[in-house]
């Protein structure tokens, strides 16, 4: 079996199977000089989005060792696991375990641990045995003798390399570095630094790193939502704890689960204020546990979890009321409790709060966002408005004495007001950046009031200026 891309020539094998190798045949040949060698030789397409998708989930599944990892290249996944493999043993348990638990998912892997990414990344690919561990600092012995590919660099450096007479890394490193990087360029001596160790490299992870994070290794894989929650308990202690001894609360907490066939389940759950509280964080997530009901079988189940906790911030002391009743601090967090725990039942989106907008139009002045969303904008300059909108402006019909004064009365769905007192206009122009939302005319707004007591906000759209009579509106409801 091979899987086969197109290139230059013709279709070339991309990956080849065990049995293929076995063949003579192997990645780079041309696919009509792979047939000929092997006529029973079976294909298939490349699909290198598809392949993506399947290496970053499988580099979420491997966070059940480190909060650190992320797909390296199209055919690798990196971890950073300092500070991490005490807790499964040490270094060589947990480089075990890991190929251990791809074996289990029919994956075979080859792997490498050192101090760099660039000598683990060279050593995993082109090592003499799979599974090397790189004692500390001793990274340039072990990748002297691997060939210059293992550098990470590209067909032209490489073949570069090659012409030079340069075919392992190891000669590079007693030639004069100005003359390397004459004739070889930058990349070349970056890339062989980083591997060393006199580079630092910058690594991004498949999340943030989270400082505040706590895992177990389930002994026996769990099927039980019971169970999941008591586990989801444990580790909302550890984090909770990890915070409370900075003075610190969580706005975002996630939990994740990883099956034993190689998958990732995660909640995730967004508070109105942080928190370091484990049991509202545990109520939280019961909230949402009714998501896992029907995903577990006889073949399907869980044998790790952590919890992440993200945005973090100080949190201030609470000034206890000198009556011995609740502070005003304590009704607000118990209010942010509330919000936060219909927000885990109903959805982020179905319980908001109101918002401002930088907007001259009254209806879109103001906005709704999600309670969690911390993010506020500062409240437009003081102006009468009315407490009730309506949610569109309704036409009436309206005589006035004169085009530009307020009404005499106004007619709004089929009632006849007759006008007592009036106040206006106020202008308010079109503005002036380009609308995606519409299209509005200059608008006079006046507050009414009518014989019986009753005020409304109406407003004239339009200027007879501009052509076309302009047209009244009710827009608005005074208490």
């Amino acid at each position: 079996m091979a899987i086969i891309e197109g290139g230059k020539g013709g279709g070339r094998l991309a990956a080849v199977n065990q049995a293929a190798a076995a063949a003579g045949l192997a990645a780079g040949m041309l696919l009509t000089d792979a047939c000929a060698i092997l006529p029973s030789l079976k294909t298939g397409e490349a699909a290198p989005a598809e392949e993506a998708k399947d290496l970053k989930r499988l580099a979420a599944w491997c966070r059940r060792y480190t909060p650190w990892t992320a797909p390296g290249g199209s055919d690798g996944i990196v971890l950073d696991v300092t500070g991490a493999c005490h807790l499964l043993g040490g270094e060589q348990p947990l480089l075990g375990d890991l190929i251990q638990k791809l074996a289990g998912l029919e994956l075979t892997a080859r792997s490498a641990m050192a101090g760099t990414l660039g000598a683990a990344w060279a050593l995993a690919r082109f090592g003499v045995s799979n599974g090397m561990i790189v004692p500390e600092g001793e990274e340039a012995r072990f990748i002297a003798p691997l060939p210059v590919k293992g550098l990470r660099l590209d067909e032209s450096g490489c073949a570069l390399l090659k012409r030079l007479g340069l075919g392992t890394i190891g000669q590079l490193f007693d030639l004069p570095r100005e003359a390397l990087r004459a004739r070889l360029g930058r990349a070349t001596l970056l890339r062989l630094d980083q591997a060393l160790g006199n580079q630092a490299e910058p690594l991004s992870p498949l999340q943030p790193e989270t400082i505040y994070a706590a895992h177990r290794n389930l002994a026996e894989p769990v099927t039980s939502l019971d169970n999941l929650l008591y586990v989801a308990g444990h580790l909302a202690k550890d984090v909770t704890a990890q915070l409370e001894g900075h003075g610190k609360g969580a706005r975002r907490y996630t939990l994740g689960f990883y099956d034993t066939q190689g998958g990732v389940f995660e909640i995730s759950v967004s508070l109105a204020r942080p928190s370091d509280k484990s049991d509202h964080v545990l109520r939280l997530f019961r909230e949402k546990f009714t998501r896992l009901e029907g995903r577990f079988d006889e073949s399907l189940a869980f044998d790790a979890a952590s919890l992440y906790a993200a945005r973090t911030e100080r949190l201030s002391g609470q000034q206890a009321a000198l009556d011995g009743g609740a502070s005003n601090s304590v009704q607000e967090e118990g209010m942010a409790s509330l919000l936060d725990r219909l927000t885990a039942r109903l959805g982020a989106e179905a319980v908001t709060r109101f918002d401002f907008k930088e907007s001259h139009i009254p209806e879109r002045a103001v906005t709704s966002v999600p309670v969690s969303d911390k993010t506020s904008s500062h409240p437009p300059r003081r102006r009468q408005r009315p407490l009730l909108l309506l949610p569109h402006a309704e036409p009436v019909t309206v005589l006035a004495e004169v085009p530009d004064y307020p009404p005499h009365r106004f007619t709004w769905r089929r009632i006849t007001f007759r006008v007592a007192r009036a106040e206006g206009p106020e202008r308010l122009s079109p503005e002036w950046w380009p609308d995606q939302q519409g299209n509005y005319n200059t608008r006079d707004y006046y507050r009414i009031e009518d014989e019986t007591g009753r005020r409304f906000w109406l407003y004239r759209d339009g200027l007879y200026s501009q052509g076309s009579a302009p047209r009244w509106y009710l827009h608005g409801l005074f208490p």
